[in-house]
């Protein structure tokens, strides 16, 4: 038995509301003339090791800050 299911182009758990919220928003956004940009952020790390960095002559390169991690 094959069970026919018509695929739609909706998200089932999406909101109506908030994605009629955002959409305005955007517009908004647009018309008052910002540039809207898109970031695709899968391969950021929370951890990064890092083999090079700077020191003065004569110092050991030693840093304990990670740049990219989120201050929370």
């Amino acid at each position: 038995m094959v069970s026919i299911k018509k695929k739609t182009l909706e998200h089932p758990k999406a909101c109506p509301v908030k994605r009629a919220e955002f959409q305005s928003r955007l517009d908004r956004f647009t018309h008052q003339g910002y540039p809207i940009v898109y970031i695709y952020v899968r391969g950021f790390e929370a951890e990064t090791i890092r083999s090079h960095g700077y020191a003065p002559i004569g110092k050991p390169c030693i840093d304990s800050y990670n740049w990219r991690l989120k201050s929370g």
